[in-house]
C-alpha cells in the first residue's frame, strides 16, 4: 500500500489484523501519523 493515503476503515482493517507492515509506505495524514523509532517514555529530561 505504498504512496497512497488510506481510508479509516482501512486503517482499522490493518490495526485490527495485526498486519502493521502493510502501513508502511502510507501518506501520512489527519489520521494517521506513525514515527520510525518507539518513544523513550523511560527517559527523564
Amino acid at each position: 500500500m505504498a504512496d497512497e493515503a488510506l481510508s479509516l476503515a482501512a486503517i482499522l482493517d490493518i490495526l485490527r489484523s495485526g498486519n502493521f507492515d502493510s502501513l508502511i509506505g502510507t501518506i501520512e495524514d489527519a489520521r494517521i501519523e506513525a514515527k520510525g523509532e518507539p518513544y523513550q517514555l523511560s527517559v527523564k529530561g
